[in-house]
């Protein structure tokens, strides 16, 4: 076996000129990306898409934004229809390798049910161009990162991998074009693929590890059978706090399987997948002993000595949970992950911010008044929506995702993700927005008053609940009536939030206390309705109903509070 420190240095050898020509980029976004344009349109100017559109006479961006119009996935219904047939030459002049689903988001309510049911996955197209757009931002982001933190060369990592999804394995009616991935690494390439996957811990069996709990244990048994392991990268900060939380109930199971080379999860896998996982296991009696020296509640930092950096989401409703992570592994570097969708790279840890990677695809920034403007022209401070135009075959899609300008990375905004543009729930008029419940939240939190313990918990979630609103926590402030009081002065910022309240429509806002095990189990809920984990982005807002009964909520205002 390679040992890990060589495939390192392969690897980011080979991605050096991916972080030259971002650092180049950085210094003219406007030409970086007028060029990306260009090349896109002309590769696939002969299209179904590229003929309606007439891409081969679009000569500036100006021309690309009259003749495509933004759309949004149900916009792209015939063509995906198309595609999954087995049609070429519909959307890019590629061939579609894959149809990667990901999950549908909770759209707006308008019937006063509070339902706001998420879609059904969505299935995007994947092509050997938007791979390798995809492996330019992932090696512009590895260089970078190993030359802040020289450590993680020198040893093993673990990436978080999507369990399969279940929506998928069920698929009645069989594509032409085969869906979804055997392994994440997969997005990187053919040739990128088993040098990445050979600095790995997680073998490609483990996305198909179901149920869930079987999954956890057998991630967990991964990472504690390797004490050198350098860095850890994720997704939700709460999937890692949550592996740390569980092994305490399985600890003697988990050292036993790593002392013996076994793997005794507590539900049983499919065969063929329990097989294959233990084709990479090996006994370690000397790992094991040091585990059980160790104990279950020994600090991360002692099960990893050698641990340097963490990646995790965290901006939005991910700032708090990733707080609290950090706060469990003192002397360890915990960077938050840029914006990176299935649909395309967005942004990444760069450079000291957070600047778009122009590299990897098209982008434009929509204002308030719906007005599209190129990356060059953001101002520091706005909060725009996301369109990108990729080599996958999106041309003008709405991302979904809102992100405010912070600061400048070169010439190039640098960004932070602000909450979902499309995630809005509306039972009575309403109109509730997850970036406006987002800022609610945080302003609530901020006033010492209300909260003379901090700022918000780790988990906090605004749901629907009986004739109004109700917040649940993982951490309950020390005075929730004076918190509800001043969420609800936040909330009543919304004209809307506040005609309805003075109208009686909606009642009083409640707080409430959840599970400590929350974020597991609404990572579990979201899992099981077929979304993966990685799609699986924390939240502000939900607008379906059941929420507090699924986290055993117990409200901890019972006297209404009034604006």
């Amino acid at each position: 076996m390679i040992a890990p420190r060589l495939l390192y240095a392969a690897w980011l050898t080979a991605a050096r000129r991916h972080h030259r020509a971002l650092t180049a980029a950085l210094r003219d976004p406007q030409g970086a990306q007028d060029r990306f344009l260009v090349r896109l349109l002309r590769r696939h100017r002969d299209t179904t898409m590229g003929s309606r559109h007439r891409f081969a006479e679009i000569d500036s961006v100006a021309a690309f934004r009259r003749r495509v119009p933004l759309v949004r996935y149900g916009d792209l219904a015939e063509a995906m229809a198309a595609i999954r047939a087995g049609a070429s030459g519909v959307l890019t002049a590629d061939p579609v390798r894959r149809l990667v689903p990901t999950g549908g988001t909770t759209g707006a309510t308008t019937d006063g049910t509070g339902g706001g049911a998420a879609q059904g996955p969505k299935l995007l197209p994947f092509t050997a161009s938007l791979g390798r757009d995809f492996a330019r931002g992932v090696g512009a982001w590895m260089v970078d990162l190993a030359r802040r933190y020289p450590a993680i060369r020198s040893g093993p990592a673990y990436w978080s991998v999507s369990p399969a999804m279940d929506s998928m394995d069920r698929e009645e009616a069989p594509a032409a074009v085969p869906i979804g991935f055997d392994d994440d690494a997969a997005y990187l390439g053919r040739w990128l693929e088993p040098l990445v996957s050979g600095t790995l811990i997680a073998p490609k069996a483990l996305r198909h590890a179901r149920p869930l709990d079987a999954f956890q244990y057998a991630t967990l048994r991964c990472l504690l059978a390797a004490p050198e392991l350098r860095l850890i990268s994720v997704w939700h900060p709460s999937f890692l706090g949550v592996l740390l939380d569980q092994r305490r109930a399985w600890w003697d199971r988990l050292v036993e399987d790593v002392h013996q080379g076994t793997l005794t999860p507590p539900s049983p896998l499919p065969p063929s997948v329990h097989r294959a996982l233990l084709r990479g296991v090996r006994a370690d009696p000397r790992r094991g002993e040091a585990l059980r020296t160790l104990g279950p509640d020994a600090p991360p930092t002692a099960l990893w000595p050698h641990l340097a950096v963490v990646s995790a989401w965290g901006d939005a409703a991910a700032r708090a949970p990733l707080a609290a992570l950090a706060a469990r592994l003192p002397g360890v570097a915990v960077q938050p992950k840029g914006l990176l969708a299935t649909e395309a790279f967005v942004s990444l840890p760069f450079g000291g911010g957070y600047p778009f990677a122009l590299h990897s695809a098209y982008f434009e920034l929509l204002d308030d008044e719906g007005a599209a403007r190129g990356v060059h022209e953001a101002r520091e401070g706005a909060t725009y929506a996301v369109v990108v135009t990729t080599a996958g075959g999106l041309y003008r899609y709405r991302l979904g995702d809102r992100v405010q300008v912070v600061g400048w990375v070169g010439a190039t905004p640098s960004i932070r993700l602000v909450g979902r543009a499309d995630q809005v729930v509306d039972r009575v008029g309403e109109k509730l927005s997850e970036a406006f419940v987002g800022q609610a939240i945080a302003r609530a939190y901020g006033r010492s008053a209300a909260t003379p313990d901090g700022g918000p918990p780790p988990f906090a979630l605004l749901v629907p609940h009986g004739d109004g609103y109700a917040l649940l926590v993982d951490r309950p402030p020390r005075d929730p009536a004076a918190l509800a009081a001043a969420l609800t002065a936040e909330l009543r910022q919304s004209p809307g939030f506040a005609y309805a309240q003075d109208l009686g429509q909606l009642g009083p806002l409640r707080l409430a206390r959840v599970a400590a095990d929350a974020a597991q189990r609404y990572l579990a809920h979201h899992h099981a309705q077929g979304r993966a984990l990685g799609e699986i982005k924390p939240a502000f807002l939900a607008g379906e109903e059941g929420w507090m009964a699924r986290l055993d909520g117990r409200i901890l205002n019972p006297v209404e509070v009034h604006s």
